[in-house]
Formats: structure tokens, sequence, C-alpha cells
């Protein structure tokens, strides 16, 4: 733990650095809205420019209260965000273990606050010493939020919230506290970070546009600036009575009052000005409470507005490695108008991907290694074994993983190991995520690409993962599919898939947080047109900016996989064979 000497001087060199904020990040905190809603491009400051100083707001104008951290997935906020938030607070001065407590309660020998509302399970909370707690509420869990009361909402990726169960879970959670916070104009209020919408379903982000009365924002805008104008006189004229005054009565209004109480007193202030500035902070107070407690502001900002902090260098690299849609959408945070020359065009990343998480089995291991990683999977039929295909390559091997249920193919796991690692590295890679597994029985589709020989051995590819696989106790069924299918075939293929519009062709659905990765090539796998037929742009596989992970490799192996499951049951059409690859 971090002593109180140490505290104080790093609060202290905190202090004395200025804390960087871009234009739109400095415009939110000025309008302060009571419902904001962000759409940020990727490294445009989301959590540091928007998310902890909302945070801070609340914990420093609410204490004992509770602000509702909402995710799509609880795993996610776990991963993704409090690490991101813990830094971002850090530059602000807040250090866990010393200003608040993750997943735990609050040592009983520092002095603290209980929240209005204290947990009995500390796990799924952040607690403050002044009482104020986050919940860390994830959508993907039935039992999160209920019952409880907060008094600010945050929903993190809201591009990936379900709208009904935002709805219907979360909106009435917000409520309560109105004797204690009711004066504040953000009290139940709600932030919504996302970046880019790009499918059908999160496009009720926008309707806060709608929403928003640009009149209104120009007005606190100008009422805000009128009243820190104010305050700089107020400091002007005190300085001008006592000159040591500490700088600190710019931004601390209680202090400010105190300190003019004090001038007061002491003579160096006529009371009848010390009322009259009392009564214009209150009325300016107030117009800016009026304007800001039923205010809507919806905000857009690309990296570009963030360029002092990410560098050229950053933008120019995004810039080659990503397709013109994904630099577009992602870094120059533009709205998608119309269809680039996607390989899977019809792929919708909200509709056809989904989160399974078995926290029964998650929660007993939380900050340390699953032993068996596969339990926390709630979307796999352990009564049966597993389908799997693989690509092969010089820079990456990978397996794309699923099984066919009544309704969908689930994709339920992308596994890759990367050079130097081979074909032996990958099995191993496997077996240790399904350590354990009750039914290790593998059907294995390969085409001819897996016949070529490893270089470092004399089997072909398929035989060398099979073996593999067999050593580490697995029954293996390999299953030739014959020629690679054509491009343009897969392209019409996986165009009906995702589309969901032929009968003939099952729906297929991708676990998201087992195959980011391969969800990101899906996203990132381009196309053009040769001789009239459509081709899988290849050349990221090449490029050294791509990652290996993210260029077209996984894509092929679950392409091969999906094939191989439903090769009998699809037209010829969709088998045309291609040597070329």
């Amino acid at each position: 733990m971090i002593s109180n000497e140490l505290k104080e001087k790093l609060v202290h060199e905190v202090q004395q650095k200025i804390t960087h904020f871009n234009i739109p990040q400095q415009k939110a905190i000025i309008v302060n809205a009571n419902i904001i809603v962000a759409i940020v491009g990727r490294a445009g400051g989301k959590t540091h420019g928007f998310i902890s100083p909302t945070a801070i707001r609340n914990v420093k104008g609410m204490p004992r209260g509770g602000t509702g951290f909402v995710g799509p997935t609880y795993i996610k906020l776990e991963n993704d965000l409090i690490p991101a938030l813990t830094k971002a607070l850090e530059k602000f001065g807040f250090y866990e273990g010393v200003d608040y407590w993750v997943g735990q309660s609050i040592p009983k020998s520092v002095k603290h606050e209980d929240p209005f509302e204290c947990p009995r399970n500390p796990q799924y909370s952040i607690f403050w010493r002044n009482g104020h707690i986050f919940r860390i509420i994830g959508l993907d869990r039935k039992d999160s939020g209920n019952a409880q009361s907060n008094d600010f909402i945050i929903n993190d990726e809201a591009k990936f919230t379900n709208r009904d169960a935002f709805n219907s879970r979360i909106v009435p959670t917000n409520r309560g506290n109105e004797d204690v916070f009711g004066h504040l104009h953000y009290h139940h209020g709600i932030l919504f970070c996302s970046d880019m919408p790009t499918s059908p379903e999160s496009q009720w982000l926008f309707e806060y546009e709608e929403k928003m009365d640009p009149e209104q924002i120009d007005l606190i805008v100008s009422y805000d600036h009128a009243l820190r104008e104010y305050i700089k006189q107020i400091v002007d004229e005190l300085l001008a009575a006592e000159p040591g005054l500490s700088q600190q009565v710019k931004f601390n209004r209680e202090l400010l009052l105190s300190e003019m109480r004090n001038l007061v007193a002491k003579g160096k202030l006529h009371e009848a000005l010390e009322k009259r500035f009392r009564k214009e902070l209150q009325r300016l107070d107030g117009i800016l409470f009026e304007l800001r407690r039923e205010a809507v502001y919806f905000v857009e900002a690309s990296t570009l507005d963030n360029i002092d902090v990410v560098t050229e260098r950053y933008l120019r690299q995004m810039k080659q490695v990503l397709t013109p849609r994904q630099f577009n959408a992602s870094i120059l945070n533009i709205r998608e108008v119309g269809a680039e020359d996607k390989f899977y065009a019809n792929f919708d990343e909200v509709k056809h991907t989904y989160v399974s998480v078995n926290y029964e089995y998650t929660d007993n291991y939380r900050g340390k290694e699953l032993p068996q990683p596969w339990r926390k999977d709630k979307d796999v039929d352990i009564t049966r074994g597993l389908d799997i295909s693989c690509d092969w390559g010089g820079k990456i091997n990978c397996a794309a993983i699923g099984q066919e249920f009544p309704k969908e193919f689930r994709v339920l796991n992308g596994i890759f190991v990367k050079k130097p690692k081979r074909i032996i590295h990958l099995a191993k890679a496997i077996n240790a995520y399904y350590i354990g597994y009750p039914v290790k029985k593998i059907r294995f589709y390969y085409d001819h690409t897996a016949t070529k020989d490893d270089a470092s051995n004399e089997d072909p590819y398929w035989k060398d993962f099979e073996n593999a696989m067999v050593d580490l106790g697995w029954r293996v069924e390999s299953i030739y599919i014959g020629g690679t299918a054509s491009q343009d075939s897969r392209y019409k293929l996986f165009g009906r898939v995702y589309a969901e519009d032929d009968p003939d062709t099952k729906p297929m659905r991708i676990n998201r947080n087992n195959c980011g990765d391969m969800i990101t090539a899906i996203n990132s796998a381009g196309s053009y047109e040769e001789k009239e037929k459509i081709k899988k742009d290849k050349k990221p596989e090449r490029s050294k900016l791509v990652p290996p992970e993210h260029a077209t490799h996984q894509t092929d192996a679950l392409d091969n996989l999906y094939i191989g499951v439903f090769q009998n049951r699809l037209g010829s059409n969709d088998y045309e064979p291609d040597y070329t690859m």
C-alpha cells in the first residue's frame, strides 16, 4: 500500500501537470449535460477524456452514492474497462488501494464511509473512501444490476448494448436519493460511449442527436463562460484585498465562498460586495442547473481530434493496416453511407456474434488463470465432440472450432499460434484450452492445401495435426473436403449465410469473447473482381503492418469449417475447386 507521505508527493506531482483534454473532450466537460452520447474514434480518448472525468465528478459530488458501469458483458468490463479506468485515474491523482478498492471492501483500518446501499458481496464493485461506489454491471449476467439503485449510469461499448435489455433492466435502477442529490443537474444522468455504430441494431444511438437542442447547448456554453469570467472577476477582487490568497479559489467553489466570508470578517472585503458576488453566483448557477438538467449532448470525435496524444505516426500506420471502410469508421469516425468491397459484405458484428459466459465458474477464479478455460463457455455442448478446421502458413497456424445446433452453427473458438511456433504448438494450444473436456473427439476438416508437406517434417500438414492431437489423447476423424472452394463461390455462399435469406444455409453465430481476432479478420477481409469472378484480397497476409491474426488466415479456416460441416447439404455450385491458392 502507498504511504500517505508518498501519496501526497504523487498528488503534488500530478497537480503540477496540466491534464490534456482535446477539443471534443473539453466541450463535453463544459456542457456537462444530464445525458451525453460520445461517439469516439479508436484511441480518441474515451476513457481518459469522457469516462474518467465523469466518474471523478460523480465521486466528488455524490459521496455515498452509486454509479453503474454498464457493458455488454461483465468479463469485458473486468478485463478491459477497469484496467483502462485505473490507468486513467492515476493520471488524475487517484490510486487503487489508497483512494478506492476494486472487488473488495475497504479495510477496516482505513477511515472511510459506506455507500447508502452497500452490497453484501463486494466482488462486482469499486469502493471509494467517501462512500461512493461503482457497480460493475454486465448485461450478459441476468442477475447483474437487479434491485440496485444508482445515481448515474455509464454505458461503455454502447454500440454492442442491447437497447431493450438496457431500457428494461438498467434504466429502472437509475433512481432514488433525490433528497440527497436532487440539487445536482447530473443526478440520474447517463453517459453513453462507443466507437462508430455500423450495424442496424446500434443505430439507436443516433436518435440522441435528434434529441439534442443545439441552441440549448450554445446557451450552456455561453452561461458557463459567463460564470467562469465572473469567478475570475471575484478572484481579482479578493487578490487585491489579500495578495497571498491561494489560487485554488478559482477552481474550488466552497473555498471561494469560505475565503469571501473570511475577508468580510477581517474587514478586507465589504459585506455588501460579498453578498452581491454570492447572489450573482447563485443566479448563474440556477440558470445552468435548469439548462443542464434537461440537456442531451451528442458529440462525435475522430482520432484526429486526439492527434497530440496518438501522434501522426499512429494514424499513418492505421491508414496502411485498415481497410478504407475501417479507417473511415474507426479512425475518422465517419458514418457509413455505402457498402465497401467487403468479402463478407453481409456480416454484421452485432447480429452475427454473441457472448455466453458461465460466471458460476469464472467467479471462483477472479483474477486467476482458469484451470479449464472451456468451462467458462456456456455455448458448448459438452456431450459432443468438436468440429475443427485449420489454416497453415509461415506466419501463423490457426484453428476455427465449432458445433452445429438446431437453429445455428456456432463458432465456439478461434485459436492460433504465430511464428516460430508450428502445428504441434497449435495442437497443444487447443488441448490446453479444452483440457478435461468430457468428449475428446474431433471431426477435423481439411482441404487440398493441407496435403502439402511441412518443411520441417515428412508428413503433410493435416497428418501432422492429426498425429499431434492423437498424441494428446484425442480421437480424430479426419475428413478430406477436396479442393478448396473457389473464392467466388465462397463469396456467394457466405453472402447467403450472413444474409440469412436462403433456407438451405444454416445461420452462423460467432463467440465474441473467444473469436475477437477472427471477427476483426472477417471485418477486414476485402474483395476485388477479376475475370468476372470475386476474389478475396490476400494482400494483408503479406503485409508486415497487419498482424497475421487480423489478416485473412482465420477467415479461411472458418470458411473450410462451415463448408466441411455442411458440404453434403449444399448445392454443387458452391464447390468449384480453386487450385490456384
